[in-house]
């Protein structure tokens, strides 16, 4: 676990050349969790389902823990990119960005500054999100 440690102290030292922000609180750092699966693990830790379909990772801000599938362990570059993600949600919480819920705002920041990291480290590039479907009166 110190490695996870480790990872995510040096990948969010990495936030301020994404961002452009200094980082919150480094000694705030989200606690690192590996579960098998990932909808389960959510539930275990809120007492509800979260988001959308959940696939690789969670970042919960309740609990200031980052939740990652256990695939992710055998694919560190991978690994890597997604942590980068669920840290710049953390950043979103913890630097009291505009609106306390996040939402798709957040979404598409975090997933645009994953992207960079994507870009920097020569891995695929995830789409953007569609927008969220709106209720129809």
């Amino acid at each position: 676990m110190e490695y996870f440690v480790a990872l995510l102290t040096t990948l969010a030292l990495h936030l301020p050349a994404l961002t452009g922000e200094p980082i919150p609180d480094v000694a705030s750092l989200p606690a690192f969790e590996v579960a098998d699966r990932l909808e389960q693990a959510v539930f275990a830790h809120t007492g509800q389902r979260r988001g959308g379909e959940l696939t690789t990772a969670a970042y919960l801000p309740r609990e200031n823990v980052i939740l990652v599938t256990a695939a992710l362990l055998d694919d560190v570059p991978e690994l890597e990119a997604v942590l980068v993600h669920e840290l710049v949600h953390w950043w979103q919480v913890r630097s009291d960005r505009a609106g306390p819920h996040g939402g798709q705002a957040w979404e598409d920041e975090a997933r645009a500054f994953e992207n960079s990291w994507r870009r920097e480290h020569h891995l695929r590039l995830r789409p953007p999100l569609p927008p969220p479907n709106r209720r129809r009166p």
